[in-house]
């Protein structure tokens, strides 16, 4: 005898679709999924951008060709591409997914939230978490400079708002890209958030 599900809750409202089949039953919440494709393709938008910036500008298109195994150029440039993609900025793209996606799923599993609103929390989150990090970056940089000169300099490990204010101002002014990263690091987060209320498994009575 064929296995029969039942929801455990109401029916699905306007938005919702239930897939069934004999082993298994999951709502689809298609509005959400829809924030979660959008969401996606942005991510991937933002992340192949945040390669094209920094000393040496790549053109978008030659990053995306990079990436997509495109790139079959023997010359210098398509050399110094293949470097600079895949050793410098790639790592970083994935570093700033992977921040986002763990906070994300933080936010999901830490709090009863669900939908734009574990998506809004977890982004902001995210934002937070890049920019304190990039200011310990820039204020690690910032004292090997200063001591290279032969000077001393006083940044204590919880910085005043202005030490704070500006350190991290002047490290996003030098690396535009920087902005970029905190974005996709930002849509990484909201991304895992949403997926938790795109769908979801029906149990089976016992």
């Amino acid at each position: 005898m064929d296995n029969v599900f039942f929801e455990s809750g109401p029916l699905p409202r306007p938005g919702h679709r239930v897939l069934r089949s004999r082993f298994y039953a999951w709502r689809i919440n298609t509005r959400v999924l829809a924030y979660c494709g959008i969401t996606l393709v942005l991510l991937i938008l933002l992340a192949t951008w945040a390669m094209t910036l920094g000393s040496f500008r790549i053109p978008f298109t030659d990053v995306a060709n990079e990436l997509l195994g495109r790139n079959n150029g023997t010359d210098k440039y398509a050399t110094q591409v293949h470097f600079i993609v895949h050793t410098l900025r790639l790592p970083r793209v994935l570093c700033a997914i992977l921040i986002g996606a763990f906070i994300g799923f933080a936010v999901i599993t830490g709090t009863r939230r669900k939908g734009p609103a574990a998506a809004l929390i977890a982004a902001l989150i995210a934002v937070l978490t890049v920019v304190i990090s990039y200011f310990y970056i820039s204020r690690h940089l910032v004292i090997d400079a200063v001591e290279a000169r032969g000077r001393t300099i006083d940044i204590g490990l919880i910085p005043t708002w202005t030490e704070f204010k500006e350190i991290t101002k002047a490290s996003y002014s030098a690396e535009k890209s920087q902005y970029l990263f905190t974005a996709v690091s930002a849509i990484a987060a909201a991304f895992i958030a949403l997926t938790r209320d795109a769908n979801r498994p029906i149990r089976r009575p016992r």
